[in-house]
């Protein structure tokens, strides 16, 4: 499951596991994805994840985000192929 979370970098989001749906734990402490760095436009905060799996065993991650200033968006970023914990920002033109 993937989660909005709090800490020391701000919003950012995470990942838990569970065996049976009741029991959950975290899978790292270490966030899969954060904000980006100073000026960018999801630089303040990623959170409300929400995941598509494709056909190819890879993932897209949708996520609300906003810079320090300004309004606040939707961002997409895509698994590292099959490794759904590391993510390339979608960059648009």
């Amino acid at each position: 499951m993937f989660c909005e979370g709090h800490g020391p970098k701000g919003h950012t989001i995470g990942t838990y596991v569970s065996p049976d749906g009741i029991e959950w734990s975290r899978k790292s402490t270490e966030p899969v994805f954060e904000p980006a760095s100073e000026g960018n436009w999801d630089s303040e905060h990623v959170a409300f994840p929400c995941v598509m799996p494709m056909d190819d065993g890879s993932c897209r991650l949708y996520y609300s985000c906003s810079p320090k200033e300004g309004a606040s968006g939707i961002g997409m970023a895509v698994s590292d192929g099959t490794d759904w914990t590391r993510f390339i920002r979608h960059e648009s033109n």
